[in-house]
């Protein structure tokens, strides 16, 4: 005997569905209601900083040209200003000294009958120093790299902040290698006669190069070209045409546009409240219809006191690097972090 079961079947069926409707239901409002009611941190006054670098003059003079604006984007290896090389009556009477020395050491060569040299004894060492100071770089580069790797796993921050970590790490593994390789230590040993025409031909090509500086020196005003070392903005402070500048003085700096970040102060009593990878959203005044989005990823408080206020601490927000947005550093941000 058959028994027809169609009818039952066909009211689980429906009933099953009522209730996962209704649990679909329930469902989405829980989510609704709890993403209305997420608390967050509004920061007015944070700002797009950035990595920047200090460009130096490799030689004393004058200010002759600057080819930039301040605040301007500029290229790597792009011209920035010119410099009108100082050569001082001192300086001129050297090069003169040295060009008569150059003389001199030529006609003592071609006095002497046989001509002695050196050949080298090579030693190696090592410099104990250099390999402490670079261990200690290699450890932070390990740990910040380390610490970079677990942020880009979270999502927390670019690929290109992760890269530079990784960059800085393995040019830190480097110079530990470089500072561990034994250098060598030459000492002279005479036990060579050497050819009198090879040393006379040396001697008159150190002529020639001591003339020619000495000449130049004497008639030509001689210009140096100082250039950006990475794409970024300019920041020229107080670097203006007519400058004096010295050999080794920090002109101005270059904003690295590829290794920016929001950066916001909050009291530091606060700080529990946020975490790294936290989500952020913010508008930037200079592009008022578009929000961007990031993430947390470095919180400076009591470990670094000195680099901030007494009673604030330092959120670091990832900006997106795969928009066609420029951030320049200085760009004032609205911030709103989801706690």
């Amino acid at each position: 005997m058959e028994i027809d079961i169609t009818e039952k079947v066909y009211k689980i069926i429906k009933y099953c569905l009522i209730c996962i409707l209704f649990l679909v239901l329930g469902m989405s409002s829980i989510i609704y209601c709890w993403q209305k009611n997420d608390v967050y941190l509004v920061i007015s006054d944070a700002q797009i900083q950035g990595k920047n670098v200090n460009i130096m003059s490799k030689v004393s003079g004058t200010v002759q040209d600057i080819l930039v604006e301040d605040g301007a984007m500029v290229e790597a290896g792009q011209t920035i200003a010119i410099l009108q090389v100082e050569i001082s009556p001192e300086q001129i009477k050297e090069l003169e000294n040295n060009l008569e020395n150059e003389k001199l050491h030529y006609n003592n060569i071609l006095s002497t009958p046989d001509v002695i040299t050196p050949s080298v004894q090579n030693n190696t060492v090592v410099d104990q120093a250099s390999v402490e100071s670079a261990q200690k770089n290699l450890d932070r580069a390990a740990a910040n790299r380390d610490k970079m790797e677990k942020l880009f796993a979270m999502g927390a921050i670019s690929a290109v902040q992760n890269n530079a970590a990784q960059v800085a790490y393995q040019a830190a593994l480097d110079n530990f290698t470089a500072a561990n390789t034994p250098r060598v230590n030459s000492t002279a040993v005479v036990n060579q006669v050497a050819n009198k025409q090879e040393l006379l031909r040396i001697a008159q090509l150190q002529i020639d190069q001591a003339k020619l500086a000495y000449e130049q020196s004497k008639s030509a005003q001689q210009s140096a070209v100082i250039t950006a070392p990475v794409s970024g903005m300019v920041n020229l402070n107080s670097f203006t045409i007519d400058t004096k500048v010295q050999a080794g003085q920090n002109l101005f700096t270059v904003s690295d546009i590829a290794d920016v970040w929001v950066e916001a102060k909050i009291n530091r009593n606060d700080v529990y409240k946020v975490g790294l990878g936290n989500f952020s959203s913010y508008s930037i005044t200079e592009y008022p219809r578009l929000i961007f989005k990031g993430t947390v990823f470095d919180i400076i408080g009591d470990e670094a006191l000195e680099q901030v206020d007494d009673n604030m601490a330092i959120l670091k927000i990832s900006v997106p690097m795969d928009e066609d947005t420029v951030f320049k550093p200085g760009m004032r941000v609205n911030l709103k972090i989801t706690l």
